[in-house]
C-alpha cells in the first residue's frame, strides 16, 4: 500500500516538476520578448533625440526651404512619439501580465 502511494507521489512530483519547467520556459521567454520591447524603445527613443538635434541643426542653418524641411522633420518626430508610446504601452501590458503570471505560479 505503502509503495502504491510513494509511486502516486512520484508521478505527481515529475508532473509538477515538467508543469513548473514549461512555464518557466514560457516567462523566460516573456522576459525574452519584454527585453526586445524595451531595446526597441529605447532605440525608438534615440532616434527621437538624433532627429531633435537635427531639427535644431536645421534651424540655424541657413535654407530657402527651412518650413519644408521643419514640417517633414516634425511629421517624423509625431511618428516616432506614437512608435514610442506604443511600445511603452506593449512593455507595461506584458509587464502586468508577467506579474500576475508570477503571483499565479507562486501560488501552486
Amino acid at each position: 500500500m505503502a509503495v502504491l502511494e510513494q509511486d502516486k507521489a512520484d508521478v505527481n512530483v515529475l508532473r509538477l516538476t515538467e508543469e513548473h519547467k514549461r512555464e518557466k520556459e514560457a516567462y523566460l521567454l516573456k522576459i525574452f520578448e519584454l527585453e526586445k520591447d524595451l531595446n526597441q524603445k529605447q532605440h525608438s527613443e534615440l532616434e527621437i533625440a538624433r532627429l531633435k538635434g537635427k531639427l535644431q541643426v536645421m534651424k540655424y542653418i541657413e535654407c530657402g526651404d527651412e518650413s519644408v524641411v521643419e514640417e517633414k522633420l516634425g511629421k517624423e518626430l509625431e511618428q516616432l512619439e506614437k512608435l514610442r508610446n506604443a511600445l511603452i504601452r506593449n512593455v507595461k501590458a506584458m509587464m502586468n501580465y508577467s506579474k500576475h503570471a508570477q503571483c499565479s505560479l507562486r501560488t501552486l
